[in-house]
Formats: C-alpha cells, sequence, structure tokens
C-alpha cells in the first residue's frame, strides 16, 4: 500500500472484517448448528468448512492491512469473494446465527469493494 497510516476507510474495513470473523466462528459453537451437526449432515460441514475459511480470511485481511502490505488490494478481492460465497452458503439455512453471519460477510464486500475498486482505478 502506498501510504504509511491507516486511513479512517481502512479502519472501517478492520471493524467490518473482524465483525465477520467473530461472527463466522460463532455458528461453530452454536447451540443450533451443534444440533444439526448430531444428524451428521454433509451440508453442514460445507457450511463448517465455509465459515471457518472466511474467519480466518477476514483474520489475515486485517494482518495485512495492520502490517501496510503491498498485496493487501488483492487479497481483499479474495476476501471479498469468499465472503460473499459464505453469505450465500449461510442464507440456505434457517438458523438464525447463519442469517447474522450472511448479513455479516455481505457487509464484509460492501466495504471492500468500494475500496478496491478506487485502489485500482488510481
Amino acid at each position: 500500500m502506498a501510504t504509511d497510516t491507516i486511513t479512517t476507510e481502512l479502519t472501517q474495513i478492520i471493524h467490518v472484517l473482524t465483525n465477520c470473523s467473530t461472527i463466522c466462528r460463532s455458528v461453530i459453537t452454536s447451540p443450533e448448528l451443534n444440533i444439526a451437526q448430531d444428524h451428521d449432515l454433509p451440508e453442514i460441514s460445507k457450511l463448517t468448512r465455509m465459515v471457518n475459511d472466511c474467519a480466518a480470511s477476514c483474520d489475515i485481511a486485517v494482518l495485512l492491512i495492520e502490517r501496510k502490505s503491498n498485496i493487501i488490494i488483492d487479497f481483499l478481492e479474495l476476501c471479498e469473494e469468499l465472503t460473499m460465497e459464505c453469505a450465500w452458503e449461510c442464507s440456505k439455512y434457517g438458523f438464525e446465527v447463519c442469517r447474522q453471519t450472511a448479513e455479516a460477510c455481505e457487509q464484509v464486500a460492501k466495504a471492500c469493494l468500494p475500496f478496491i475498486i478506487h485502489k485500482k482505478s488510481v
């Protein structure tokens, strides 16, 4: 990244990334999901992998922003795509925690996309 300081826009992105990571991790420990896992449904395993990947990508994005990495724009693109995929996967389930996760994932995309587009156009 070209600047040595974290802008207000990046601070907001860090906030939504951190929120998304926290909420994604809450899916794994939610009582709703634990009941579904007891039935050994393959789609629940897919959901668990997806929210874990989403949380991890958000965590890495925060670290890259804080380190002022040169690859942050490219990584945010990947993170934005993954959060939208996670939101779509979560929207398939009727669990409240999945609805909250989908919303948090969509917030990441809404925060990152304008930033990515702006940085790529400069």
